[in-house]
């Protein structure tokens, strides 16, 4: 029985070949060597020879990596399976490996399945031999999940609360569009009791729709609602007979997340749907999971936003509701005031607004009134104003300190 070596001896022994200065090894002896070869042929990692630029020899995981088998690459170019944007980079790397020049071993690229998808793969290369002519000996790393994981992060540093041009929740609508290959996108946010979603971004096929209010209820979000993460790889049209949208998309597969407040409470959704079935779920759960953090946050951002929004025109329609004139002021400069001041006055609210407040009292209140100011004091007291005419007329003051933006 032949004794199995350890990953690390076979690392160990491709340094070896890497640092002999005899001909920088025999590629082939690793091969020919059966319990290297067990390893090799087993091996969780694609390992590949390349000469000349083509494919001499791979193990049987590369079926993993493009879909096919050995049987069906050795012999093949190898930059047939590099995505176009890198084919140069790694062929004239390949190619001065061969002529013995100092190259970095270890770097990233993309390659392309039979399918058309593509991957990120880290390789490490080392110049060796094989049927007596210079080739590599390369041992390749599937990485797709961590570049795009970087990416994600790359993409949250980047967008801030959104851009003048484009709000956050279309530009990740956009985002995770392209970077899932999916052809519809929502992000919703829910409202009363959870019954119903009102969408804040919806991106199909390539571009933005326009918001609309649904019923969760015989949809795919609906099963979503309070879970992390909600997946259906297949079929989801098939589970889902009542609902419009998947039925109309001709959906496929449909993921899912639940956006949680800061007390842990569901206050949103993000969905992703495609028309073919999911290939990386676990990619694509991590991916919505990473920006389901930072979208919740700007759901409550946008909340917040909307409430102030509201309570200032709430206070400003009881404002110049309010019987009498009223004025905000920062040390008698006039900040805002209500239609009833500008009545009263004879001033328009825009001509009030940054005017000095002492121009409305007569002149001989102005000492009281400003002393009253400068004391924060807050009972009643009379005085005399003057409308913008000249005319005097006798006033009833009563003042507050306020916080104000």
């Amino acid at each position: 029985m032949v004794e199995k070596p350890t990953y690390e001896e076979l690392q160990k022994r491709i340094q070896e070949l890497e640092q002999s200065s005899s001909a920088h090894g025999q590629g082939e002896d690793i091969l020919q060597d059966e319990k290297y070869r067990l390893l090799v042929e087993n091996a969780n990692e694609v390992i590949l020879v390349a000469q000349d630029g083509l494919i001499r020899f791979v193990n049987q995981k590369i079926f993993d990596y493009l879909g096919s088998s050995p049987k069906e690459v050795t012999g093949r170019p190898f930059i047939e399976y590099i995505h176009p944007e890198d084919r140069e980079k790694v062929a004239e790397r390949h190619f001065k490996r061969l002529k013995g020049k100092d190259l970095p071993n270890v770097y990233p690229f993309r390659i392309i399945d039979r399918n058309g998808n593509v991957r990120w793969i880290e390789i490490n290369a080392v110049r060796s031999e094989w049927k007596g002519k210079p080739a590599t000996f390369n041992y390749i790393n599937d990485i797709t999940d961590r570049k795009q994981a970087e990416s994600v992060q790359v993409f949250l540093a980047r967008t801030g609360g959104g851009t003048a041009d484009e709000p956050f929740f279309q530009t990740l609508a956009r985002y995770l569009a392209h970077s899932l290959d999916m052809d519809f996108v929502c992000i919703d946010r829910l409202e009363g009791d959870g019954l119903n979603a009102r969408t804040v971004a919806v991106w199909c096929d390539g571009h933005f729709e326009d918001n609309v209010t649904y019923a969760l209820k015989d949809t795919p979000c609906g099963e979503v609602v309070g879970k992390a993460v909600c997946c259906f790889p297949a079929s989801v049209s098939q589970f889902f007979p009542r609902d419009q949208v998947l039925q109309d998309l001709q959906a496929e597969s449909y993921v899912g997340v639940t956006l949680f407040s800061h007390i842990g409470q569901p206050i949103g959704l993000i969905a992703v749907i495609s028309r073919r079935p999911l290939t990386n779920r676990p990619q694509a759960e991590a991916i919505l999971q990473t920006v389901g953090l930072r979208t919740a946050a700007e759901l409550e951002r946008l909340d917040a936003k909307e409430a102030l929004q509201e309570s200032e025109a709430r206070f400003k329609a009881l404002h110049n509701a309010s019987f009498g004139g009223i004025a905000i002021h920062d040390k008698g400069l006039i900040l805002d005031c209500n239609r009833g001041l500008s009545e009263m006055s004879g001033y328009s609210v825009d001509e009030l607004i940054g005017m000095d407040g002492l121009l409305l009292i007569a002149e001989k209140s102005r000492p009281a009134v400003m002393n009253n100011i400068l004391s924060a004091y807050e009972k009643p007291y009379e005085a005399t104003g003057l409308r913008k005419n000249g005319e005097e007329f006798p006033i009833r003051l009563e003042a507050r300190n306020i916080p104000y933006k």
